[in-house]
């Protein structure tokens, strides 16, 4: 298998430097009042300091760690998971320096260790995500959808996939 890195831009590594730093925050000072205050609904305080652990391990376990390319299968590696786009489902493939300008979140993650889900901008139309940065993408269309993903080699990548479809 092929692999392909990512890293994240300055949005992301910002985003999810404060995001974590303050629901670590919002969980510790949450758990740490239902510890100290026995007349206040502790099952309340507990819930809210389990949501915002649970809300970083799920958006951390969601985020791409890479891409691999193998035997007519483009993979999108997370540890949640792996997403599966089958190359001969590829109808079209180009990079994109900027595939996210104008776009806006429809539904998804917009920064905490990256950009999933569904977007939408006047340029791509509408198209799902699995990103760690907003600039240099590949934008592929696999079957009837529209797909965005941010290698650091996009290039690298285009090619092999290319060389894989056969054009």
């Amino acid at each position: 298998m092929t692999l392909y890195r990512v890293s994240p831009d300055r949005l992301v590594t910002g985003v999810t430097a404060a995001t974590v730093l303050v629901l670590l925050a919002v969980a510790v000072g949450f758990a740490w009042l239902s510890a100290l205050r026995p007349g206040m609904p502790r099952a309340v305080l507990l819930l809210v300091a389990v949501s915002c652990a649970g809300l970083l391990a799920g958006a951390w376990a969601y985020r791409p760690t890479g891409y691999g390319l193998s035997d007519g299968t483009l993979l999108v590696l997370r540890r949640a998971g792996d997403v599966v786009l089958p190359v001969g489902e590829i109808t079209g493939a180009r990079v994109d320096p900027q595939p996210f300008a104008g776009a806006i979140r429809v539904a998804g993650n917009g920064g905490l260790f990256g950009f999933w889900g569904r977007f939408r901008s006047q340029r791509l139309g509408p198209f799902t995500a699995y990103a760690t940065r907003r600039d240099r993408g590949v934008v592929l269309d696999v079957a009837g959808r529209r797909v965005v993903l941010t290698p650091d080699e996009p290039d690298r990548l285009l090619a092999d996939v290319q060389r894989q479809r056969g054009s």
